[in-house]
């Protein structure tokens, strides 16, 4: 299995960010390209077009983010907002979408400092539940939710996971987040159930996942059945 189209989706995201923040910083490429160091604009604009030779290692978007007066968090924040949706905000027919935050009213949503837990098993196998409604308690949030609107948590059902999650363990999750290679991620489908496992990337039609138990197993899901991927963080 290769991940070339999942790279390449990658490049081109972190390109179409690296721009709009550019651009928001009143910033011409040849600018850009005369602070992060390099002699034409032509080198920047790879970047931008998502045409570098290299995969953009963290240090490379620190650089790039810091020549046009923004951080790696900024860059970071700006590519998953384009991955969620195109610029019209339409999600795109195929991909996986956004979760819709009307979905959950406001007396679903959690206090200050705490985030609902979920994980109502629903029906056969190892599928729990993530709808308003269906919020079990509530929680302190984890540290590495704290900068997030939308955040839950959910106790994992099922040893498909295992050593990796146990049973009844709470797993923390942004929703909509979306997920680096390996990360482990909520897939949320379109039955309204969600399951666990580690994210090996995407194709244009499918999630390539992995889970651990009884053996290691990696295996594809339509994106027709997906309805959100949200990543855990903890």
């Amino acid at each position: 299995m290769t991940y070339e189209s999942v790279d390449q989706q990658e490049q081109a995201l972190l390109g179409k960010a690296l721009a709009m923040l550019r651009e928001e910083a009143g910033l011409t490429q040849p600018q850009a390209a005369e602070r992060f160091g390099i002699k034409t604009s032509a080198g920047w604009s790879k970047y931008e077009r998502g045409l570098a030779p290299k995969i953009l290692t963290l240090g490379t978007q620190m650089k790039l983010a810091t020549a046009i007066g923004r951080t790696a968090e900024d860059l970071t924040r700006t590519r998953n907002m384009l991955a969620m949706a195109n610029p019209e905000g339409v999600p795109v027919k195929g991909e996986v979408v956004a979760f819709d935050r009307r979905s959950y009213p406001a007396e679903a949503m959690a206090a200050p400092g705490m985030c609902n837990v979920y994980g109502l098993a629903a029906g056969q196998g190892e599928y729990i539940a993530i709808a308003s409604g269906h919020e079990l308690r509530q929680v302190p949030m984890h540290p590495a939710q704290r900068n997030y609107p939308q955040i839950g948590a959910v106790e994992v059902v099922g040893e498909s996971m295992f050593p990796r999650w146990k049973p009844r363990e709470l797993a923390y999750f942004v929703f909509n987040l979306p997920p680096a290679r390996e990360d482990d991620v909520i897939v949320e489908l379109q039955d309204g159930t969600a399951i666990i496992k580690e994210y090996l990337g995407r194709t244009k039609t499918h999630l390539m996942l992995r889970e651990y138990f009884p053996e290691q197993r990696d295996f594809d899901l339509s994106l027709k059945d997906v309805k959100a991927i949200h990543a855990v963080v903890g």
